[in-house]
């Protein structure tokens, strides 16, 4: 059974299924969290998340450079698992205390999600690392977009506690999926002495900066293009922003292809320019404003993974984006305004 699992489902599947739910619950969550269609404490279970995220991320960079990454999966999708659970049974727990056990379980397991499904790709494949690692971005917009536009349709039906529940057993599933499927990906040869030699390093501190702000700048935007359609009376404001985020994901293959040929770095700067024109263009014109803005947002995963990569190793490539990832949500929580 188990090697018939392996001949049939590729190691792509299960690490994207992981990433898809994390960021239907991130994204897309936080894209709706103003209009009701979620709990009402669900942007203060962000908050959690985000901070926990922050809090945990470097610690999880350096563990994944030195443990086996099918082991630490089952972990995160366990966590995850009991962070989606608690919102399915909202109703019968403390509205005070339920948004902490959201946002920390969640944001534990999706510590371990931002980096796993990345790193351990960067660990085992040495060509063409930015395309290996865009079935796992592109699942990144996928399950925002299938959290926004379906949402009103799946809570219609089954309601909230049915699709938490359900997204729960998936999750424990792509865990399962990666514990059978994936090789040993641990790489002996991780030393401390990275740190000392990252903080003297003008390259690292410079795509720290980037992180920061591209994340933080990413999140403090995102929410605004709902409101400002909405305003204008856009028809179908929650489409179009499912949409945007599909868009996105198809958008990261070729990115990942053009990246290799002009290069990684460069390639994520036209999308950072572009990401920054579209705010100027949100009260001109909101729906060109939002697929400009995701054009831009579909040019980073897959080229900063590889990009970090080409400059530190394998060896540390998941120390190098805990740190960034670290810097990333720090950005989201300072630049949401929510700290």
């Amino acid at each position: 059974m188990i090697n018939w699992i392996k001949s049939k489902v590729g190691l792509w599947f299960p690490l994207s299924l992981s990433v898809f739910i994390a960021y239907a619950i991130q994204r897309g969550g936080l894209a709706v969290s103003k209009t009701g269609m979620v709990p009402e404490w669900f942007g203060s279970g962000l908050r959690i998340y985000f901070l926990t995220i922050a809090a945990t991320m470097l610690f999880c960079g350096m563990l994944m450079d030195n443990v086996r990454s099918k082991t630490a999966m089952v972990i995160a999708t366990i966590l995850g698992s009991i962070g989606l659970l608690t919102t399915a049974y909202t109703p019968f727990m403390s509205q005070e205390l339920t948004p902490w056990i959201f946002g920390l379980c969640m944001g534990i397991a999706a510590t371990l999600i931002k980096i796993i499904p990345f790193s351990s790709s960067m660990k085992i494949y040495d060509e063409d690392e930015a395309i290996k690692v865009a079935p796992q971005a592109s699942a990144k917009n996928f399950g925002a977009g299938m959290f926004v536009f379906l949402l009103p349709i799946i809570i219609a039906a089954i309601s909230w506690t049915g699709l938490a529940v359900g997204l729960s057993i998936v999750f424990l599933l792509s865990g399962a999926l990666v514990y059978l499927i994936m090789p040993d990906d641990r790489i002996v040869g991780w030393n401390i002495s990275i740190f000392p030699r990252l903080f003297k390093d003008w390259q690292f501190w410079a795509i720290m900066s980037y992180f920061f702000i591209m994340v933080g700048f990413f999140y403090r935007i995102l929410p605004k293009f709902m409101p400002a359609m909405k305003a204008v009376e856009v028809e179908d404001a929650t489409l179009l922003l499912a949409v945007s985020f599909v868009l996105g994901g198809i958008l990261r293959w070729p990115f990942a292809g053009i990246g290799k040929h002009i290069g990684h770095w460069n390639i994520i700067f036209i999308g950072l320019a572009l990401m920054m024109f579209s705010v100027v263009m949100i009260p001109i014109d909101p729906v060109l404003a939002l697929f400009t803005f995701t054009i831009g947002g579909a040019t980073h995963t897959p080229n900063y993974w590889a990009g970090c990569k080409k400059i530190w190793g394998k060896e540390y490539i998941a120390t190098v984006l805990g740190l960034g990832y670290t810097f990333m949500y720090l950005g989201g929580g300072i630049l949401m305004g929510k700290w």
